[in-house]
């Protein structure tokens, strides 16, 4: 989990990725923090279910009545720059998260929805 290569060095390592689910039913799936080099974490990512794909917007706060405004910047809006690059390095490693924790989801759901384990009466323990 590594961003590409930048004048011989790493630019950064995601040590670690929390997803913590919506419990509302909106567009907003999930929220997401994202640990760097185990030193900076950045906190309240959000997954969007948007139009066309999921999304990670960056965290926001209320600004106004209906107005949010982002707390955290990531420079660079030229394609292929450092900036462009770790926005997309960030939103893949935590749509990679979101992704596993969907699946886990779908997984627990079906297991419900087919009634409760058999179990074999005949293995000791």
């Amino acid at each position: 989990m590594k961003l590409s290569q930048r004048r011989g060095k790493e630019m950064y390592n995601v040590t670690n990725v929390k997803i913590i689910p919506s419990k509302k039913q909106t567009k907003m799936k999930a929220f997401a923090d994202i640990t760097l080099d185990n030193i900076l974490t950045l906190r309240g990512w959000k997954v969007i279910n948007g139009s066309r794909e999921l999304f990670v917007a960056p965290p926001s706060q209320k600004a106004g009545d209906q107005y949010y405004d982002n707390i955290l910047f990531i420079d660079g809006n030229k394609k292929g720059s450092d900036g462009d690059r770790l926005r997309q390095f960030i939103q893949s490693e935590v749509l990679k998260k979101y992704g596993g924790i969907e699946a886990e989801a779908a997984n627990m759901d079906q297991t419900r929805e087919s009634g409760p384990a058999e179990y074999d009466d005949e293995v000791p323990f």
